[in-house]
């Protein structure tokens, strides 16, 4: 690649972990909010970081192994993407959130706290707080999960719209020890018993859709 398209450098400052040798960035150039000559995480090689779009690795994050941050993507703070684990498009990892394994983080979807994300998980949607995601799952869209939640099959989470709660988008989910959650993008969360008794008008329609998509309620 020319060195004149690159959009940063890797500097002679580097930190060892687990095992591996990771580089702190440096911008080159003005791209995004990035300025030129600002630092930015760690990466293990210029693989992990695309030298010619947006993406950029923030703060003390690190990327490395087979990693890639791609287009738009971010990562930042203390986050850690390593293995094969592709973050592209639009998407956020921040916090002291984890990405490892195959999995891919894309679209507008923002992994934070200390989610950890693994195997051949697709996310597209927001999972925060200490969720575990795992297995062959894809979080699309529309989808927050936060708290606790323990996803690790399609039949763990639902994705409920058009019921007469203000048009609110519901995720239902699995948590740690079976127990099952709400919550809504704007931050509400509470257990799936707590939400049936308190809006009793939608318990029927909220239960009937988690068994017409197989939501596992034990």
């Amino acid at each position: 690649m020319n060195e004149e398209t690159k959009k940063y450098r890797l500097t002679e400052k580097y930190i060892q972990y687990k095992g591996r040798i990771l580089y702190r960035i440096q911008a080159i150039k003005n791209f995004s909010d990035v300025n030129c000559g600002e630092y930015g995480g760690f990466v293990e090689s210029e693989e992990n970081l695309n030298q010619y779009d947006n993406s950029w690795v923030y703060d003390e994050a690190k990327v490395y192994g087979d990693a890639r941050v791609e287009h738009a993507a971010n990562v930042k703070e203390s986050a850690v993407v390593f293995e094969n684990a592709i973050i592209f498009q639009y998407a956020v990892v921040k916090g002291n959130a984890k990405v490892y394994g195959n999995a891919w983080i894309r679209e507008s979807a923002h992994i934070s706290g200390q989610a950890r994300i693994y195997d051949e998980v697709r996310v597209a949607g927001t999972v925060k707080g200490n969720s575990i995601i795992s297995g062959d799952v894809t979080i699309y869209g529309n989808a927050y999960i936060r708290s606790k939640g323990t996803v690790r099959t399609s039949s763990d989470y639902v994705i409920v719209e058009n019921i007469n709660l203000d048009n609110q988008i519901l995720t239902i989910y699995k948590a740690r020890n079976n127990e099952i959650y709400v919550t809504n993008q704007e931050g509400y969360e509470q257990s799936l018993e707590a939400f049936m008794t308190n809006e009793k008008d939608c318990g029927e329609v909220i239960y009937g859709v988690l068994l017409i998509n197989g939501f596992n309620l034990k």
